[in-house]
C-alpha cells in the first residue's frame, strides 16, 4: 500500500508543478498584453506628434518619427526580455 501512497504523492507533485507552470505562463501572458498595451498607446502619441508636426515642417517630423519609433521598438524588446528572464521563460 505504501507503494500506492508514494505514487499518489508523486502524481500530487507533478500536479502542483504543472498548474505552478501553467500560473507563471499565464502572469507572463498578463505582462506582456499589458505591455504592449502600453506601448501601442505610446506609439499612438508619437503618431499624433508626427501628424501634427507634418503640417509645420514633413521631413524633420518624418525622420524624428522613424527615429522614435526605432527607440520604442527597441525598448519594447528589452522589455520583454526583461519579463522573459523574471519568469525562467524560454524565447519559444
Amino acid at each position: 500500500m505504501s507503494g500506492g501512497m508514494m505514487g499518489g504523492e508523486q502524481l500530487h507533485e507533478q500536479t502542483q508543478t504543472m498548474d505552478q507552470e501553467r500560473e507563471r505562463v499565464s502572469l507572463y501572458d498578463a505582462d506582456c498584453e499589458k505591455l504592449e498595451l502600453r506601448y501601442r498607446e505610446r506609439e499612438q502619441k508619437l503618431e499624433q506628434q508626427y501628424l501634427e508636426g507634418l503640417e509645420k515642417n514633413r521631413e524633420q517630423a518624418e525622420q524624428q518619427y522613424q527615429k522614435q519609433l526605432e527607440n520604442l521598438e527597441q525598448e519594447r524588446n528589452r522589455e520583454r526580455e526583461r519579463l522573459r528572464r523574471f519568469y525562467g521563460l524560454d524565447e519559444s
